[in-house]
């Protein structure tokens, strides 16, 4: 069963094609051009891609609720001094 291509982790772009280069196989994003992991079936190559896209998304997700965090401890120590 084929999986469907996650969309980009880095543009978000929905149009990331597959392709097959004689003994390898390799996603990449028609939008920025960035590629995935080249493997050697194109069922390991589409979940390579996949799983980048979960990592890459999961990194930027605990990123942003970081930086939330400290906004947020920020703000509260500039109510302290109004």
């Amino acid at each position: 069963m084929n999986e469907p291509l996650a969309p980009c982790p880095y543009c978000f772009g929905c149009k990331p094609t597959l392709s097959n280069n004689l003994f390898s196989f390799q996603v990449t994003c028609t939008t920025c051009l960035a590629t995935g992991p080249t493997k050697t079936s194109h069922q390991d190559a589409i979940s390579a891609w996949n799983e980048l896209s979960t990592e890459v998304n999961q990194a930027r997700k605990k990123e942003t609720d970081e930086f939330v965090s400290r906004l947020r401890e920020f703000e509260q120590t500039m109510l302290l001094y109004r």
